[in-house]
């Protein structure tokens, strides 16, 4: 029998952690703010305009006196998505740019999508952030979450999302809490007080700090 959807409540208590990587070069400017913001938002901040198309390499903004790093879209190719009437690939790089993505996961790890996207910038250093789901969501009360059940940067033959459904909310879901791969907010996105950050997923946490 299909799921019939969920409650926020329901998965943070299933996937109590959301995991965020993002560059080393970035945090000085997520802790100016305590905020994370789509890649859309971010250009519109540094006076200019994404374009929706795949990015095939990394690109630097400028907001005020801070460079942000904004990563490139490689794995995402157009012949292992779906694409519905009015969908294609334009439309749904755009839609992939104003969203801000977490990974779903428990203390130990995120997901495997959220592993694998780890190791593909691991040797850069990147900086990991680690969330409280219920937390996080108690932020952004009129910024509702949205769901996925795949790694949506990067999808393969073998799963392939269907554009216009690609994420959904909670009680729309036709899919379990434990299937949930990304947590998509729109816009940008409040921190909550306690943030915890990390080189890799087996080291220790530490505790970032407003400053």
């Amino acid at each position: 029998m299909a799921a019939s959807g969920f409650t926020s409540e329901q998965f943070s208590l299933r996937r109590e952690w959301l995991y965020h990587l993002t560059s080393r070069a970035n945090l000085a400017f997520v802790q100016a703010r305590w905020m994370l913001y789509s890649s859309s938002k971010l250009a519109e901040m540094a006076g200019c305009c994404l374009i929706p198309a795949r990015r095939k390499q990394d690109l630097k903004l400028h907001v005020g006196n801070q460079t942000i790093l904004i990563r490139d879209q490689k794995p995402l190719r157009e012949a292992n998505l779906e694409f519905e009437n009015g969908w294609d690939m334009t439309r749904f790089v755009g839609l992939l740019n104003g969203l801000v993505f977490f990974w779903a996961g428990n203390a130990a790890q995120p997901t495997l999508g959220g592993r694998n996207h780890y190791k593909k910038y691991a040797a850069e250093g990147p900086v990991i952030l680690r969330f409280a789901c219920a937390e996080l969501f108690a932020c952004n009360e009129g910024n509702s979450p949205k769901f996925c059940k795949y790694n949506s940067g990067a999808p393969t033959r073998q799963h392939r999302p269907c554009c216009a459904n690609t994420f959904v909310a909670a009680d729309d879901a036709h899919f379990e809490t434990g299937d949930v791969q990304e947590v998509v907010f729109g816009g940008e996105v409040v921190l909550p007080e306690k943030i915890q950050i990390g080189d890799s997923f087996s080291g220790e946490w530490a505790t970032l700090r407003k400053p």
